[in-house]
């Protein structure tokens, strides 16, 4: 719930950037961009200010061996004194992932890929999730939809129509705090595949075969070509708040709690890296596509959430209400992802992801690299 928050909060900032240039696009001056990128500067600062009484990280500090300093912000995280047994029970349990990571020597880069607890499969899930998730196709809409839909035909100003999809996706995020916990992952993840393709291939191919060539005025717009245009917008913005409710914040919950404390930093900065790699590629390519094709551009969108929900059902296991520890026995277990969700660890799972032999393992490869 807590990461879905962080992608509300996301979203929320996203639609107050469309507001302000809602409120500053008229202005027949430079003020028109001044305005809005005086206020990045203004969120900076508040941000940079906000940083020297952010409290260092607990586990940070504990590794560093500032054992007091370490308590004290516990104590002060949880609004207690530091003798309660709450910082008491999470400086023991921090302790003990602190030694598990550092059994076997430091974790290396490739580790993230190694056999052991079948860590490739779970990085390389883990980065495919986020490189569907920016070819959904949401993106093309944030940044492009000002100019995407002009050619809609709409009375209403692109500004607007962006404004309004910020909105939607602000108000979609809002159930995904609900749904993450119940629906599970998978499901959510399986939903949101279905219900975007679905709105994808509609205002592709209605957009292909009903709107107006580029540049017709408005006024010499047909009938059939006005419903066009709408019918694109509508399924645009279903597009947009079905993917906030799922796809959005889903896979950085999931990139969250798949791996072992040991190489789980390294195995979320190679999925956040992928992240903002595919973010990249789609504001550089979409543009010159979407030139070249129009509307049917939806259409590789279409086809990447079709490959999306097949990927899903037959690679992503469920991790709902599963510590580190239980997913670690769980992806060891080889059960099907498609039969994770009726899965409960056993009894006596084992209680760290480093096993002796797993240590033996990684000690032998670092003496074989030296």
């Amino acid at each position: 719930m807590l990461l879905v928050l962080y992608q509300l909060q996301i979203i929320f900032g996203i639609f107050l950037s469309y507001v302000i240039d809602l409120g500053t696009h008229s202005i027949n001056n430079s003020a028109s961009w001044r305005i809005p990128v005086g206020l990045q500067m203004l969120w900076g600062i508040f941000l940079l200010s906000g940083i020297f009484f952010l409290p260092e990280s607990p586990r940070h500090l504990l590794g560093s061996g500032r054992e007091a300093e370490a308590r004290k912000v516990i104590a002060q995280l949880n609004s207690v004194p530091e003798d309660d047994p709450v910082v008491i029970e999470t400086m023991d349990e921090l302790e003990y992932g602190i030694r598990a990571e550092n059994e076997g020597g430091k974790a290396t880069w490739m580790e993230c890929f190694s056999k052991r607890n079948m860590l490739w499969k779970r990085t390389i899930n883990g980065m495919m999730l986020q490189f569907i998730q920016q070819l959904n196709g949401q993106n093309f809409y944030y940044y492009y939809g000002d100019t995407f839909f002009q050619s809609a035909g709409t009375e209403l100003s692109p500004y607007v129509i962006q404004t309004i999809l910020g909105a939607v996706s602000v108000v979609g995020t809002v159930p995904a705090l609900y749904l993450i916990e119940t629906w599970g992952r998978r499901n959510s993840l399986l939903t949101g595949s279905v219900l975007e393709a679905i709105c994808s291939i509609i205002a592709g191919l209605v957009g292909h075969f009903t709107l107006a060539p580029q540049g017709t005025p408005a006024s010499q717009l047909t009938q059939r070509e006005r419903r066009g245009g709408d019918t694109l917008i509508a399924f645009a913005v279903l597009h947009v708040f079905s993917f906030s409710m799922f796809w959005g914040p889903t896979p950085w919950v999931y990139l969250g709690e798949s791996f072992p404390l040991r190489v789980r930093p390294k195995s979320i900065a190679l999925g956040s890296a992928t992240n903002w790699l595919w973010n990249f590629l789609l504001s550089f390519f979409a543009p010159r596509i979407a030139a070249r094709i129009g509307p049917l551009i939806l259409l590789i969108f279409f086809g990447m959430l079709v490959f999306g929900f097949v990927y899903v059902y037959l690679f992503i296991p469920e991790t709902k209400g599963l510590s580190l520890e239980e997913v670690d026995e769980m992806y060891r277990s080889g059960i099907k992802p498609w039969n994770s969700a009726s899965w409960r660890p056993s009894d006596k799972h084992l209680h760290d992801s480093i096993q002796p032999t797993d240590v033996k393992e990684v000690k032998e490869k670092d003496e074989d690299s030296v």
